[in-house]
């Protein structure tokens, strides 16, 4: 990674301290700034964060003796370093990448909402290389988008972006308002306000303001761009009053148009502002063509072309975990979306599930921070999955049993992760099979896409 070459003096006004120095020399410029412990080099400036399961001041000695040239920390430690103590480390990051961020003229476009953020992200940020080239956009890595994966993104700016998608997450009010303060967007694309987080956010109003909160942090030259919705859509607008915006889904500003197939490639054609451009996408799911549609709709608001859209979005590969077709051959399709869950994601995963070939199996982790409405939720979603065309489920963890008595016939929960591969893959053996694997981060599902892949990938090579 290029260095920073930081100014100490201008870290100082960044995080209005002084720097407290115990040391026989500090240099003129930081190198990087660093988080991690393991990656200290001389000249790094270290940010000592504190954890539910850490204490990073643990590891300033460490740090010391691996040439740190000065600390962030929340109390002055008996250490021959030099030291900015600020009342909160994590907001001293926060203020760090805000000053940083704020030395670079560019398009900087954020990413908010329930679901498919990293997805529509990923769209994003492929269409942005096609207008600009990869070297030139900065795009966050992984879903590192809480409030120390969004400053250390923000610190990865470079002099030769031209544009950056910045992806930005929540689970607590404030947060989004707190985040696109330090990110400081040209473009804000808004995915769907869905039931995630309630245990937190108490109602989905709530999850729709807070992340078109987002909006309210826009120039006057900014764009908000958010789908449909009749629920919500005066919400966004009156926090997009005074900025241009842009709306997808159906019959909006964006939208995708009902696909075809021809031999074993879909077509769809995305109706932006009237003219069509036509996809040949990667992926599957009306929700991800709803995520297309969005991000088509933030990068022309960004100024990338219509070509650059089209080959942005051809060129796009689903996530991993997130509706990824992880096996594919004549008797097994595996879509892995085992990376989180709620109740709408579910629902549109057995959606897509449902439309498959062949037997359908559901195989469902415990749905997390759902709030007191986990039975009345985990029920809905076995009802779904049924009436859609779902014809097997398979259950994990305690709040699935509500799913499979509302599922009904087909549906068998298991007590742990090793009886339900083992009955998994005996089941499909026989005859072709489209399998779906999700549930929340907690229930680590991707275990049963790992072992369904194994266990399958000797049929797949003697059935090819």
């Amino acid at each position: 990674m290029l260095e920073l070459n930081w100014a100490f003096e201008h870290v100082a006004t960044a995080l209005s301290k002084q720097l407290k120095q115990d040391a026989p020399e500090v240099p003129g410029a930081v190198r990087l700034i660093q988080t991690d412990s393991r990656l200290v080099e001389k000249g790094d400036l270290f940010v000592c964060l504190i954890g539910e399961r850490f204490d990073a001041h643990d590891f300033a000695e460490q740090v010391m003796q691996s040439g740190a040239a000065a600390l962030v920390t929340s109390r002055e430690l008996d250490l021959p370093i030099a030291q900015f103590v600020v009342n909160d480390t994590r907001l001293a990051l926060g203020a760090l990448a805000s000053a940083w961020r704020q030395q670079f003229d560019l398009k900087v476009l954020a990413v908010v909402g329930s679901n498919g953020k990293t997805t529509s992200k990923e769209m994003l940020g492929s269409i942005c290389k096609a207008q600009c080239g990869n070297d030139q956009v900065l795009v966050t890595a992984g879903n590192l988008n809480n409030d120390i994966g969004v400053p250390q993104t923000l610190l990865k700016l470079r002099p030769q972006h031209q544009m950056a998608v910045i992806e930005m997450g929540m689970n607590h009010p404030g947060e989004i308002d707190y985040l696109a303060g330090l990110v400081k967007p040209d473009v804000v694309l808004l995915t769907n306000a869905q039931r995630e987080h309630q245990e937190f956010m108490k109602t989905v109003l709530a999850v729709a303001k807070e992340n078109g909160s987002a909006f309210t942090h826009l120039p006057r030259n900014g764009c908000a761009v958010f789908p449909v919705s009749e629920e919500f859509d005066a919400c966004w607008q009156a926090l997009s009053t005074g900025k241009s915006t842009l709306r997808f889904g159906c019959g909006a500003d964006f939208d995708i148009l009902p696909a075809r197939r021809d031999s074993e490639q879909s077509t769809v054609m995305l109706s932006a502002l009237g003219k069509h451009i036509e996809l040949h996408p990667n992926f599957i799911g009306e929700h991800n063509y709803a995520n297309a549609a969005g991000a088509a709709a933030a990068a022309h608001a960004a100024g990338c072309t219509h070509e650059a859209i089209q080959k942005g979005l051809n060129a796009f590969q689903p996530v991993s975990g997130r509706l990824q077709i992880a096996l594919n051959t004549p008797l097994m399709l595996l879509i892995n979306d085992s990376y989180n869950a709620n109740p709408d994601s579910v629902n549109a995963a057995s959606k897509v599930l449902g439309q498959q070939a062949g037997s359908t199996l559901l195989v469902l982790g415990d749905m997390g921070e759902v709030g007191n409405q986990s039975d009345e939720y985990h029920a809905e979603v076995g009802c779904y999955a049924k009436q859609v065309g779902v014809k097997h489920l398979y259950a994990l963890g305690d709040a699935t049993t509500h799913t499979v008595l509302a599922f009904g016939e087909g549906a068998i929960h298991f007590k742990n992760i090793e009886t339900l591969i083992e009955n998994t893959m005996n089941t499909t053996k026989q005859g072709r099979w489209s399998v779906l694997v999700k549930g929340s981060r907690f229930m680590k599902m991707e275990r049963v896409v790992q072992a369904l892949i194994q266990h399958h990938s000797g049929e797949a090579n003697h059935a090819s």
